[in-house]
């Protein structure tokens, strides 16, 4: 997971409060290592990620590890993402590459848990469906009701009537799964354009590893499969990273024609 959180976009951190909130709310049966990659200055990230680490201190199936760093490295995601692939704890069995405005509901990193124990999880996957929320107006809803500061709240619980079923017709990166095996043999280890650490003045701007690393994993035969994985939900907001200043009218979910 990579996030940053800095004045005018505090919204990530609220994001972050309600994925690590659900994520310890349904407690999976199988053990989750959460790595969450973020700017060591960025005080909003830090806080939400303190009250969860201490939220999930007593429960023996979720870690959450804070994995701070700089801006320079954290701006290009390949860069992290390769450090942790590449020192998978051995007895991890598969590496979901998250964004923080994924939620995971009841059974869904169950699902590719039990997949990867039974020797069934292809070499790279994407959930075969997922719920996207029906507008931005209503992502941007969920959002304003959730504390990204302390006092930190309980986030009210995600009601599906709110969200639509999309199909997965690519792998993005924000939910991209490798088997360990896989994920152990880096993320574009060694290439020159994305191990090279980003301009922090551009900002967090550089999303398009994902289709690199594809590209390297099709030059090696490798394809990607969709899997079934129930309860995951897509929080899509009108104002983000790429549009600071809110997406375009015109763009927004809803008011396009069908």
């Amino acid at each position: 997971m990579h996030t940053h959180a800095p004045d005018g976009l505090e919204q990530y951190a609220k994001l972050l409060h309600l994925q690590l909130s659900m994520l310890l709310r349904h407690t999976p049966k199988h053990p989750i290592m959460y790595w969450c990659c973020y700017d060591l200055a960025d005080d909003r990230t830090t806080r939400v990620l303190e009250h969860a680490w201490w939220s999930a201190f007593a429960n023996p199936l979720v870690s959450i590890i804070p994995h701070g760093t700089t801006k320079a490295r954290l701006f290009r995601r390949a860069i992290l993402r390769n450090e942790i692939a590449s020192n998978l704890d051995t007895t991890a069995l598969a590496v979901w590459f998250g964004d923080v405005d994924t939620v995971w509901g009841p059974g869904a990193l169950d699902a590719v848990s039990e997949l990867a124990m039974a020797g069934k999880l292809p070499e790279i996957s994407t959930p075969e469906k997922y719920y996207l929320n029906k507008t931005h107006a209503h992502g941007d809803a969920i959002i304003a009701r959730t504390h990204g500061a302390p006092p930190f709240d309980e986030p009210e619980p995600l009601d599906q009537a709110d969200f639509i079923q999309v199909k997965n017709d690519v792998v993005i990166g924000g939910q991209m799964i490798l088997r360990a095996d896989i994920a152990r043999q880096g993320y574009l280890d060694g290439n020159r354009k994305w191990q090279k650490e980003a301009d922090p003045a551009r900002g967090f701007a550089c999303f398009r590893c994902d289709v690199g690393y594809k590209k390297s994993q099709k030059a090696l035969g490798r394809q990607w499969a969709r899997i079934k994985v129930p309860n995951v939900y897509r929080i899509r907001h009108a104002k983000s990273s790429m549009n600071p200043d809110g997406l375009p009218e015109k763009f927004r979910l809803g008011n396009n024609p069908a």
